[in-house]
Formats: structure tokens, C-alpha cells, sequence
């Protein structure tokens, strides 16, 4: 969960993961000034929480095993759904961070694959390559202790 609040400190808006704070974090910063929470941050969505420069709309593509389950949810109001001739989708969503499309997509494992733009698709093959690798030396290190 996520608090989002202004960062005194930077002057700007946050999100403050809820789990990351503690007491020793918590100080008195004067008297409390209520601001109007800017539209962006009000919306309703499950996905794009991250925020970065630019919102950049990234293409999913969803096999028919999890099509029709990722694509009956309303994820953000900026969503669009193609359906694909083999019974699968393609899912448009606003992304500002293209990391953060990387690990949502990714939790469907290899039914699901972004598609566009360029740098996404790009920067998720680097994601599967590092965990590849992570994976591999993983194999290595349980083949040593046997």
C-alpha cells in the first residue's frame, strides 16, 4: 500500500510505500497546511502508480489463456482492448514508468508480451535476459552442491 502525500522535502508529490515507514522516519515539520491532491494522483488505477517524466502508452499482447481475464478489468481509464484473431488481445495501457510495465506484464509469465513501443519492448527483453542469467547461475550453484 501506498500513501501518497507532498514531500516537504522535495516540494513535489509522492508515493510513500506504507511498509517503508517507521517511527525513526516520522517528524514534526511544523504545522500541517491541507492541499488539493493533484488530478493525476486521484485517479482510480491498478496499474501506472509509478510516476516518471512522461506517460508513454504501452502495447500487451495476452494469449488466449489469460486474454479474457486481464481484459474484463477496468485497469485505468486510459485502457484500450483489441482482440486478436487466435482469441487473445492486445491491452493498451499509460505507463510514466516503463519499468513498472515491465513487472506488471511479467507477472503473467509467458502468456503475456509487451509489443510496443520500441524502448519497452527492449527494456523487457534486458529484464528476461538478467533474470535468465540470474536463473542460470542458480542451476550451476544447486549442480555444485549435489
Amino acid at each position: 500500500y501506498y500513501l501518497v502525500a507532498y514531500d516537504l522535502d522535495r516540494r513535489d508529490w509522492r508515493y510513500f510505500a506504507l511498509d517503508a515507514i517507521d517511527r525513526r522516519s516520522i517528524r514534526k515539520a511544523g504545522t500541517f497546511t491541507p492541499r488539493p491532491v493533484p488530478q493525476r494522483f486521484l485517479a482510480h488505477v491498478a496499474v501506472g502508480w509509478f510516476r516518471g517524466t512522461a506517460a508513454i502508452d504501452v502495447t500487451i499482447r495476452c494469449t488466449p489463456v489469460v486474454a479474457a481475464s486481464v481484459c474484463a478489468r477496468r485497469w485505468q481509464e486510459h485502457q484500450r482492448v483489441v482482440e486478436t484473431l487466435d482469441g487473445g488481445a492486445e491491452l493498451t495501457l499509460r505507463f510514466e514508468d516503463l519499468a513498472e510495465a515491465v513487472r506488471w506484464t511479467l507477472q503473467f509469465g509467458a502468456e503475456a508480451s509487451i509489443v510496443a513501443p520500441p524502448a519497452a519492448v527492449a527494456l523487457a527483453r534486458e529484464t528476461i535476459e538478467r533474470l535468465a542469467a540470474l536463473y542460470h547461475a542458480s542451476k550451476e550453484r544447486v549442480a555444485k552442491a549435489v
